[in-house]
């Protein structure tokens, strides 16, 4: 079963024919994620259970990486994100390496914040390139 919702990302008031294009984000519920509970293909975010679209910590998460891609012109941020992970797996068992990705740590460490986005300056996700843990 899919659904389709639409939902919009709050953010600072750029410009307006801008920040309409970039606002919205369609959320899809879909059972073809098994693995995972989302994932951000701006403008998409895939959901595995329709409970988590309610889940604004989880929205929050997704939508920081929403932010991630669109500050890297949405290619750039998976070819940074694959290269990431394939240096940390040389490491790193898959759950280590994923959780150590320079932007899974923003999003993990800054979800919980809401308002985290209004405020969030463009590259942020460098300040997370500390050690890995």
């Amino acid at each position: 079963m899919h659904s389709l919702i639409i939902t919009g990302i709050l953010g600072k008031q750029v410009r307006q024919s801008i920040i309409r294009y970039f606002c919205i984000m369609w959320i899809i519920q879909t059972s073809l994620l098994k693995k995972y509970r989302g994932m951000t293909l701006f403008p998409l975010l895939l959901v595995s259970h329709e409970a988590d679209v309610h889940d604004e910590v989880f929205i929050n998460h997704e939508r920081i990486h929403a932010a991630q891609q669109k500050e890297l012109l949405i290619i750039f941020f998976y070819l940074w994100y694959v290269i990431n992970y394939l240096l940390l797996r040389t490491k790193y068992d898959h759950h280590q390496a994923y959780r150590n990705i320079v932007f899974e740590r923003e999003a993990y460490a800054m979800e919980r914040n809401l308002n985290y986005l209004t405020d969030r300056k463009w590259w942020s996700f460098l300040k997370f390139y500390h050690g890995a843990s």
